[in-house]
């Protein structure tokens, strides 16, 4: 769903299209305010002033477009910033949108053609501790990963999901740019 472009807009309420609660996959009588890292991530106000006109035309659902590279030796297909598995730590390929979920895109690739990766970073931990993911949809596999086959791993400043147990499409080669949707499951 994504939140109406104008008119009444209220952190709860049960009406869909005007509920900041709703669209974050939280009760209409939640708990919530304007300032939590959930309620940020979504208007993409980071700090400062943040008004209910900020969540105009939001929606939970990003799509992040990676453009591909290879790194590892050609084991990892996708984007990472830190280069996984290269001696050199030199990333590979891009991503656009920089950010979901309140941190910054650090890795989305395959690895060894079985695992795929989903990886954000924040220099404050607290603002993505609540991330999670409700469902993705990758080019070249049918349907969505599903969340509860991920393995989730949280560090001090990360947050990481990884699917095993896949065989990585073609579409993965290193090559061209790939659309990925992510529902964020706050």
């Amino acid at each position: 769903m994504t939140l109406a472009s104008s008119g009444t807009m209220s952190i709860g309420g049960s009406t869909e299209t005007r509920s900041i609660n709703l669209e974050l996959g939280l009760s209409a009588t939640a708990t919530s305010n304007m300032n939590s890292a959930a309620l940020r991530g979504l208007a993409d106000v980071a700090s400062g002033a943040i008004s209910l006109s900020n969540f105009y035309g939001k929606s939970d659902t990003t799509g992040i477009t990676v453009t591909q590279g290879i790194g590892g030796f050609g084991s990892y297909r996708g984007y990472s910033k830190q280069g996984q598995g290269n001696l050199t730590s030199f990333g590979f390929g891009s991503r656009s949108p920089t950010t979901w979920a309140g941190g910054e895109v650090l890795d989305i690739y395959w690895k060894n053609n079985s695992e795929f990766y989903i990886c954000l970073y924040s220099t404050y931990a607290n603002e993505i501790a609540d991330a999670a993911v409700s469902s993705v949809v990758i080019p070249g596999i049918s349907g969505t990963l599903d969340p509860a086959e991920d393995s989730t791993q949280t560090g001090a400043n990360f947050k990481r999901w990884g699917w095993y147990d896949y065989t990585r499409p073609s579409v993965w080669d290193g090559s061209g740019d790939l659309y990925v949707q992510i529902t964020d499951a706050r």
